[in-house]
Formats: C-alpha cells, sequence, structure tokens
C-alpha cells in the first residue's frame, strides 16, 4: 500500500493530517486488507466500523445526491427522532440532506437517547404535535436507532398526526435489542440512572409502571393507515438485524453500518424513494378533500363510478374542481 500523500498547509511546511489521511486511506484499506476487514466486519471489531463509518461520511458527501438531488419534496414536513448518543452533530448530515430535498425538518428532543423511554416518547409526541401545527399537515418521522421505539410508540398513539414511520437500524422487537458490546454500555447506564442520577433511564424502565405505556405500544397493535417502514443492515455492529423487523412493517434491507443508516448515499437513496411516495400519496388524499369540499358532501370520492361520466363528476365544473384542488396543494 503507497504511503499517505502529505498535504501542505503553510509554506515551508508540511503536515499529515489524520482524518484526511485516513480519509484517503479508506479505499486501499478495504481493497487491500479485504480478509482482515470482512473478519472485522463479521465479528462487529472497531477495525471494520471505523473503516466504514469514514468511507460512508466521504462517499455521501461526494455522492451526486447530496451534490446535485433531483428530489424536491415541496416542504414535506418530517420529524427527525435520534436514539441512544445521537444528538444534532451525529443526525445532522441526515438533516442537512433533507433540507437539500426540501423538507421542512424539526429534530425531536429525546435527550440524545438516555432519557427514560416513556419520558422521551412523551417529548417526541409533543414535537410532533408543534410541528404539524406549525406546518398545518401531517409530518413524516424518521427515527433512528432507539428513536424508532419513541417513534413507533407515538404513532400508535397519534396516527392522525403521523404521515408515515421510517425507521433507521431500530430494535423494534426489543427493549434491550442490542449486541453485547452495546449491552454493557446501555446498562451501566441504566445502572447509574438507578442509583439516582437524574434524567437517565433506569433498570425498572424494563418492567417497571413508568414505561408500561411505551412496552404497550412497542407490541401494540400498528394503525393500518399509517405507511411504515423499517430499514436494516446486516452489517449492523450495534443492533442485530433481527430485532428490526416489526411484523406491523415494511422491510428493506441496505449494507451499510449503523452510522451509515443516517450518512451513507444508499440509504439517502432509499429515503428519498420512500418520502417521495408518502409526498405522492398526501397529495391525491389532498385532492380527495378538495372535491369532497367542492362537491360538498363528506363520503364522495372522485375515484368512485369513473366509467359513467355523470357520476365522476357531480356538481361544479371541472374546472372550479382543478383550480380549488390547486390551491389546496
Amino acid at each position: 500500500m503507497a504511503p499517505p500523500e502529505l498535504i501542505r498547509m503553510l509554506p515551508g511546511t508540511m503536515l499529515v493530517t489524520q482524518m484526511e489521511a485516513l480519509r484517503g486511506l479508506v479505499g486501499r484499506l478495504m481493497a487491500d486488507m479485504g480478509p482482515l476487514t470482512h473478519l472485522s466486519a463479521s465479528w462487529h471489531l472497531p477495525l471494520y466500523r471505523r473503516a466504514r463509518v469514514l468511507a460512508d461520511d466521504q462517499a455521501v458527501h461526494q455522492h451526486p445526491i447530496w451534490q446535485n438531488p433531483t428530489v424536491d419534496l415541496g416542504g414535506l414536513p418530517v420529524l427527525v427522532v435520534g436514539g441512544l448518543a445521537a444528538g444534532p452533530q451525529v443526525l445532522s448530515a441526515l438533516q442537512d440532506w433533507l433540507h437539500r430535498i426540501g423538507c421542512r425538518t424539526l429534530l425531536a428532543p429525546t435527550q440524545y437517547g438516555v432519557a427514560c423511554g416513556q419520558r422521551a416518547a412523551i417529548a417526541v409526541e409533543h414535537a410532533l404535535s408543534r410541528h404539524v401545527n406549525a406546518t398545518g399537515e401531517q409530518a413524516v418521522i424518521i427515527a433512528y436507532s432507539r428513536g424508532g421505539q419513541f417513534a413507533r410508540a407515538v404513532a400508535v398513539r397519534r396516527p392522525e398526526l403521523v404521515r408515515g414511520l421510517i425507521t433507521l437500524g431500530s430494535p423494534l422487537t426489543r427493549m434491550l435489542g442490542v449486541y453485547p458490546v452495546a449491552l454493557l454500555k446501555v446498562v451501566g447506564l441504566g445502572v447509574v440512572g438507578s442509583l439516582g442520577v437524574p434524567r437517565l433511564f433506569r433498570a425498572s424502565c424494563l418492567w417497571g409502571d413508568c414505561c408500561r405505556p411505551l412496552r404497550d405500544d412497542l407490541t401494540g397493535t400498528f394503525p393500518d393507515h399509517v405507511p411504515f417502514l423499517s430499514i436494516f443492515s446486516r452489517q449492523d455492529e450495534v443492533v442485530p438485524w433481527e430485532v428490526s423487523l416489526d411484523p406491523a412493517a415494511r422491510h428493506r434491507e441496505i449494507c451499510t453500518t449503523h452510522r451509515g443508516l443516517i450518512t451513507s448515499p444508499v440509504a439517502f437513496q432509499l429515503l428519498a424513494q420512500e418520502l417521495t411516495t408518502h409526498l405522492a400519496s398526501a397529495s391525491v388524499d389532498t385532492i380527495m378533500q378538495a372535491y369532497r369540499e367542492v362537491s360538498g358532501s363528506k363520503d364522495y370520492s372522485p375515484f368512485a363510478d369513473l366509467d359513467t361520466p355523470s357520476k365522476a363528476l357531480p356538481g361544479p365544473g371541472s374546472s372550479e374542481l382543478i383550480e380549488r384542488a390547486a390551491g389546496l396543494l
């Protein structure tokens, strides 16, 4: 493997920055040490994780989906929900990209995912309500890691506010659905919280009354009319992919790390497809609402009896219907 190139920072001086050198070496590392990185991936070791994180960070900013996105979602409201240790900085790439494709985003305050689960779910619910009130539209929820647990519960409680739910590497079928290394950190936080440190979840959250509503909503019936997509990766080194397979959701697999689920081009491409679908379905609903308002019938559907022209467009003329629908879009 060739040595890293030196970067000239100031006249007469030479400096190799660790980050730039590592980013430049990622491709060669994956190619020249392929068997080692694959072994590291299968054992969830740091070598593979760091290499993939750097590769994903570099790839997404150089990819056309970031530099020149072809999708414009026209102000689609999106609530972003982070997971354990996923604050604004970790979620910044996802939020920046959502802004680039025309979404109106709001980051739910989950206290870095370390708070009592029920309290975090209530905070997400309040944030969703504020966002819907501010935009005047239902919002799509995009939830990462543990944030998917909070988001699923909120979708069950307030389906009238939710246009769709997308989870990324979320443990949906088990409260502690993480690999042993991450589990040690979670247990440590739980012990500290149980000793009385404020704003941390406690061991009793697994069986106590405080988080019973959250546990019930994680296993409860999901509203049929709310689209639900769970995106997972078998290369996820934090959350086992099996616990992302919520029976109520559609499932899509991509090849990336846990963090890559919110930074990689392949994740953004899949999100763009799903969000476009939500926008299209919302437009149809808005047009149907316009037809109902203009025709004066709450139960009328413009797509009923299309074989009979006289029944397809009752009431006002088609030009008025089109103008009214356009005004509502």
